[in-house]
């Protein structure tokens, strides 16, 4: 069974011969990317053709499945001189239970010849090679080929036959070939700009404040302010009244007090009001008889106000009016 990325045609391939015709139709493909022959009944010499498609250099082919296939010692070395000769495409292979190895004898030209492909393939990373009997010997020439090929990632071996220390030594090289996880870069977060509102007007123009704020762990819940901030409160402080401005207040205070003296002072005086008084003013101090003089101001002073909080009548300074006319 083949197939192909982005479309490609599928069909069933059977034996040897229908491989080859397979593979001279592919060795001009450069679409291909997954070729599964997987229980094709490809023997020893199926092997020959998949070196010639592997070694063309218009092939794409990054996966290719052979499992299941009786290729044995011989087929198995003209597909890995036909790895070697491939131009960094192929990056997973797949040759479990295909009966190479010793298989009860000493010929391990196969397997000597699948580790030298491994070595030199630096574009693959996969091998599946399990179900094959290679024992120690075998073993020990594949931990030889990842001393110096780090970027195999991932081999499968069967361990039957194999002692334990020089298959944990397999299993020690594959873990340092894997590569190291990626770390996490943290995203600092933005500083924010915190605006206070103007603190009050001063001659007609309003002040404000701004500061930066530096946000803390997650979940504290709090935020501590930069120098700047304190250091701006104190300049953008509200200015303290004028002398001036306290003395046009001291004067309106101490007006406001004098005529409530004089609005008690009449209240509290008995007898009906003076009929034709027009012009006529009633003060708390003993009305004059002669013509009116014209009254002399008076300045505001803190005494003044003083006098005029205290609520008796004749504490005020008051002008004479002249009497009623009979």
């Amino acid at each position: 069974m083949c197939g192909g990325d982005g479309g490609g045609a599928v069909a069933v391939v059977t034996g040897t011969a229908g491989v080859s015709a397979l593979c001279d139709a592919l060795v001009m493909n450069d679409q291909l990317k997954t070729l599964s022959l997987a229980y094709c009944q490809i023997d020893a010499g199926g092997g020959d053709a998949m070196s010639k498609l592997l070694g063309s250099p218009d092939t794409r082919l990054r996966t290719l499945n052979l499992s299941g296939n009786p290729l044995y010692n011989p087929g198995i070395i003209a597909l890995a001189e036909g790895l070697v000769k491939n131009r960094g495409s192929l990056t997973s292979l797949n040759i479990a239970h295909t009966e190479f190895g010793h298989g009860g004898t000493n010929d391990l030209s196969g397997v000597k010849m699948l580790a030298a492909a491994l070595k030199l393939s630096d574009h693959l990373t996969a091998c599946n090679a399990s179900g094959n009997l290679i024992g120690n010997d075998g073993c020990q020439l594949l931990v030889s080929a990842l001393a110096g090929a780090t970027h195999i990632r991932e081999l499968e071996v069967t361990a039957i036959g194999i002692d334990k220390p020089i298959y944990e030594m397999l299993l020690t090289f594959l873990t340092a070939n894997q590569p190291e996880p990626k770390k996490k870069k943290l995203k600092k977060k933005p500083k924010q700009e915190l605006k206070f509102g103007g603190g009050g007007k001063s001659s007609g123009k309003g002040s404000g404040r701004t500061g930066t704020v530096f946000a803390t762990s997650a979940g504290s819940g709090s935020a501590r302010l930069s120098a700047t901030l304190a250091a701006a409160a104190k300049t953008n402080a509200l200015p303290s009244p004028s002398a001036a401005a306290a003395s046009a207040a001291l004067a309106k205070q101490s007006a406001a007090n004098n005529n409530g003296s004089a609005a008690s002072a009449k209240d509290s005086k008995s007898g009906p009001a003076p009929a034709g008084g027009s012009g006529q003013a009633v003060g708390s101090g003993t009305p004059n008889s002669s013509a009116p003089s014209p009254a002399t101001p008076v300045a505001p002073s803190p005494n003044a106000v003083a006098a005029g909080t205290g609520g008796g009548g004749g504490g005020g300074s008051t002008n004479p009016s002249p009497s009623p006319k009979q």
